[in-house]
Formats: structure tokens, sequence, C-alpha cells
């Protein structure tokens, strides 16, 4: 009879069975930490490891591996994981990487399979920048304009800049630009954005700007946002791009909502607007509500249209619940930890302050970005933002600006958030202080008539006036009251003088006799005022007064308005009942006596 060799021992007799130990590596992921260093975290096998080794190149694999890590390496080892972090790597260049597991030390004993992985490392771009759309937009009535035959003030935006970046100047050229600029006799204001631009024909490279936004990380519930568009061709626009949130420096983690047109669809099942976690470069597509329910799914994403993207995030252990809001059309996702799996991919992504625009196709233009921690109830009250009603909704507004508006404006930065816009014009803050034209009066609240790109961030309302705390919510110059369609006023009541209205008390019984008493005042307003007033008159008078009149030994110390008891059960007077003094004299007759006049309470 044949056995099995591993049911022989060496003796040659017939042994027990073994199992072999198991040295494969269940994952490996692979973090960009700069342009030039990376960290590779390597997921111990069930056999405890003795050492590892691999190559990671730019070119192909030859054998035999190095020892890995190498010398100059930075090696941390856990329970279950080893973290190696390496450097010297060169921007931009693919590189390929393979690792296993040994038994022993330096590459000796059993060893398991190969586990290997690509990655390229990202580089500078100089996709970004600042530029202008062709549309000039509206200026107010009698706004300030160059001189005719002055030279225009403003300067060229020279080079490309990254999210954040200050531009360029040169003060020799005087021409259109990005910026806004003056012409002579009128002020002409073209609406800037910031373009991300991705020209390359692999659809797996993408060209992303990031900010450190530098939000607090210990909040539950977070809002972003943006406004975005692609540019209109003849041909059609083959575009995408979006916006990240929670990403690592690089950009290279984090969840991003991605945005194409229809025209850029590959094929049928694709859709508009995706939700996508990214780990370290991999790609992982969250399931939507536009999953397999067309009425719930976005379409039509075309050019030169303004995509509105509010993004409502919801923080608990192990889960991320995402909100989208494109143009108020909601798309909700949730991401949660797996409980089978320790690979960073299956697992939900830390709270960063960074933020990401991305252009995956073609040219992604942005108005602005925001991003902002929320307390809960904010978050309850919901960020959807109708179209209409300028850039932003109240709840973003509030939080932003209601700082300002309780330091009276001596906070110079935002305190609880994020905000940059990329257009040209200073957003106003404005306190208008107003006093009415007839006073005084009855006000109920602050009207902007039809104008909804003005919000109303607070107000303080009296009788005579008002002090009200506007703020520009469209980006550019918007009249606030130009005598015609556009209007602001305070919506209330005068407070005027009425004919005279007459309250006439009935008697207690037809038995009493009417005790006429009238009391007019202009400061009474209503019935049930004079009702009280005529109660409390009937109180009094319907209380029997007694007067006494007493002469006592002297006593000067007595004056007009004391309040004294008598005690004279002669006159059933029992010292209970109180007195007020009315009238006071002295006299002296054999001696000093003092006269009293007093009635009851």
């Amino acid at each position: 009879m044949v056995y099995p060799y591993n049911l022989v021992d060496g003796g040659g007799g017939i042994g027990t069975y073994s199992v072999p130990a198991d040295y494969t590596i269940p994952w490996i992921s692979v973090e960009t930490t700069s342009l030039t260093a990376i960290k590779i975290i390597i997921k111990h096998p069930t056999a405890a490891p003795g050492s590892f080794g691999g190559a990671i190149t730019s070119y192909t694999f030859n054998d035999p591996d190095f020892v890995f890590p190498v010398s100059g390496d930075t090696v941390v080892v856990s329970t279950d994981r080893t973290t190696i972090t390496k450097s010297g790597l060169i921007p931009g260049t693919l590189y390929s990487i393979r690792v296993r597991a040994h038994s022993g030390a330096s590459q000796s004993g059993t060893y398991g399979p190969y586990i290997t992985d690509t990655f390229k490392m990202p580089a500078s771009s100089t996709a970004t920048g600042i530029g202008s759309t062709a549309t000039t937009v509206l200026v107010p009535p009698g706004s300030t304009a160059d001189e005719p035959g002055a030279t225009s003030t403003s300067k060229v935006n020279t080079g490309n800049s990254t999210l954040g970046e200050e531009q360029g100047e040169s003060s020799t050229t005087q021409v259109a630009t990005g910026s806004s600029y003056a012409t002579s006799g009128n002020r002409s204001v073209a609406k800037s954005l910031f373009k991300v631009n991705n020209t390359n024909p692999d659809p797996a490279e993408y060209s992303i700007a990031t900010k450190n936004t530098g939000i607090s990380t210990s909040y539950t519930h977070y809002s972003f946002g943006t406004a975005m568009f692609f540019q209109s061709k003849v041909s059609g626009v083959d575009a995408a791009g979006g916006i990240g949130f929670f990403t690592d420096a690089l950009g290279t983690s984090g969840y991003y909502v991605l945005m194409q047109t229809t025209s850029n669809l590959s094929k049928n099942s694709d859709q508009e607007v995706k939700i996508l976690k990214v780990v370290n470069k991999k790609v992982v597509k969250l399931n939507d509500s536009q999953e397999n329910n067309p009425l719930k799914t976005l379409t039509g994403i075309i050019g030169a249209t303004s995509y509105k993207v509010d993004i409502k995030v919801k923080i608990a252990s192990g889960v991320r619940v995402i909100d989208v809001y494109i143009n108020n059309f909601k798309i909700s996702a949730i991401d949660t930890d797996s409980t089978t799996s320790t690979d960073p991919v299956d697992k939900v992504l830390p709270v960063t302050p960074h933020i990401s625009l991305c252009a995956t196709k073609g040219e992604a233009n942005y108005d602005y970005v925001y991003a902002m921690p929320l307390e809960e109830t904010q978050y309850n009250l919901g960020i959807m933002q109708n179209v209409y009603n300028g850039q932003f909704n109240d709840t973003i507004l509030n939080f932003l600006y209601g700082d300002k508006v309780l330091s009276n404006f001596n906070k110079t930065t935002l305190k609880n958030g994020y905000l940059e816009e990329f257009g040209t014009v200073a957003r106003e803050l404005r306190k208008v202080s107003i006093k009415y034209e007839s006073r005084p009066g009855y006000p109920l609240y602050p009207s902007l008539g039809i104008n909804k790109f003005v919000n109303v961030l607070g107000s303080r309302l009296t009788s005579f006036g008002a002090e009200i705390y506007l703020i520009n919510n469209a980006g550019t110059y918007v009249p606030l009251d130009d005598s015609s369609i556009h209007s602001f006023s305070v919506i209330g009541n005068y407070l005027v003088t009425s004919g005279q209205h007459e309250y006439k008390d009935s008697t207690i019984n037809e038995y009493t006799s009417p005790e006429p008493v009238v009391f007019e005042s202009k400061w009474i307003q209503k019935e049930s005022d004079a009702k009280s007033i005529s109660t409390w008159i009937k109180d009094l008078w319907s209380k029997q007064q007694s007067v006494v009149s007493m002469q006592v030994f002297a006593n000067p110390l007595i004056s007009v308005g004391d309040i004294v008891t008598v005690n004279y059960p002669s006159n059933n007077l029992d010292g209970t009942k109180k007195f007020v003094v009315m009238n006071v004299s002295n006299s002296f007759n054999q001696g000093l006596e003092t006269s009293i006049t007093a009635r009851t309470l």
C-alpha cells in the first residue's frame, strides 16, 4: 500500500496527518502619503511570518527578490499587520509590487504565494486654474466705473493655480481676463470659475485639486457642496467631474460624488451620477437609491447648465449615511463596515477636513465650494436648495455668517465652516438701519419682495425703527431696492388714533344706586384692559370706608400717609383694621395734643 508523503514519518512507519502552515497573505494596501512616498500595509497570514520577500519595480520583476523591506524603509509591526513606509519614488510613475511571507528570517524556510498589485504615483498638474465665462453679469445702476479715458484698474492673471492658491499678477498689460475688469464709462464683470482639466485618454487617470478646510472632525453631521457645470460644445459634451469629501491630502482616498454628461456614458447601464468610495486609488461604487429604479435615477446631465451639488453626511460607528442633492434631486447611499473583512476597502473612511474637486474626463467648472460641520438639529432641518433662491440655502448662510452678526462684524474668519468662492465680486454682508415713515408702529417682519438673491440673516424690530442684517446670495451685484421690481420694506401696522370707544359697566343689581365714575385714557387700547380697570375700581368702592377722628396723646412722629391701627372696643375697633392717616394737627392746651383723621384701606 502506498501512502501519501505527508502520512509517512521519518522512520518509514505510518504517522499522523499534519496540515501545512498557511502563509497566504490575505491582502495588501498601498497608501500614497506624498508625491514620492507610500505606505504598504501587509495583512499577516494565518501562520505568523518570520520575514517578507518581494519587490517594487517600474519595470518587470527579476528573480531573486530582495529582502523586503529594504534598508531605509520604516517598519511598524502590529498584532495582525506590518506597515512599511517607502520613500524616493518617482511622481507619475506606474509601479508593480509583489510580496510573499516566509516562515523564517531573511526569506528562509517555507513561504506562501505572491500577492501582487499595481499603483501609480500622483504628480503635480497645471490643469487647474481660474478663468472666466463668456457671459457678463448684471451691474447695479449708478455703479462706480472708470472715468472716460482712464486706464483700466484690473490686472492680468498669469499662471495656473490649485484650489485655494493665490493667482499671480502682472501690472504691465491691461486686458480682459478671468478677474473683473473695467472699461471706459461702465464696469463689466465676468463670472470666474475654478477649472479642472483632464485631457489624459486613460479613463483611470483623474485630475484632482485638494484643500484642507480646517473644519472640525469631531462632529457627527456634515454638509458639503459646490455648483458646477460643463462647457457646451456643438458636437456634444464628453466631460465628467465631481466633489470629494473626507479625502486624504492627495485625494487618493475619500468619498466622491461623480457627475458625467449623458453623452459621456459608455454603456446604457452606466449612471450620470454615482457615489464612489476611493481607497488608496481603488474605486468602489456604493449602491444608492437609483439602483434598479428608473423613477429615482437622475438623467440628462448636459453642458452649459449649472448643477448645485449639496451633500449631507451622518456619521455613526462603522456607518456613513450620505444624501446627495443635485438641483434638489435626492440620491442616498450608505457605507458600512464589513464584519468579515479587515481590508481597508471594506471599511468606512475616517472623517478628515480635506475636500477635493476632480475631473475624470474633459473639463469641469466650479463656482464655489463649502464644507461645514452641523449640529443634529441643523442636519434635521435639511439643506435642500431651491435653484431659484441664490447660491446658498438659509442653513449654510446662517451657520457660516451668523457669528459675524453676533460679534458685530469683528470676526474676520468663518469659525464654524469653510467657504471658498471663485467669483470676482466680494460677498457683501450689510447692516441696514431704518426709521419708519410714521411712528410708532407694530412691525411684523422684513420683506424682500420677489428678490430671491438677498437673504435676511437677522433683524431687530422696534416700534420706531429696525436694524436688519442682509447678505448677498447671488455672487454678483444685486439691487436691494430699485423702486421698480425689487423692493425692501418692513411689513407691519401703524399705531393710529381711533375713534372713542365707550365701555359701560352694568350695575350689580336693580336695587343698587349707580355711582357714575368716568375714566378716560388714550393708552387703553383693548376692551379687556378697560374691563380690568373697571373691576378694580368697583372692588375698591364696594368696600365700606370708615373715617375716624381722634385726639391722642402728643406724638410729633405721626405724619400724613402713615398706616396705623386703632384699638377702641367701644366703637368695634379691635386693632386689626388698618387706617391711613389723612390729616394731622398739633395744638397746645394745657399741654401738647395731637388730632388725627384717618380712613380705612
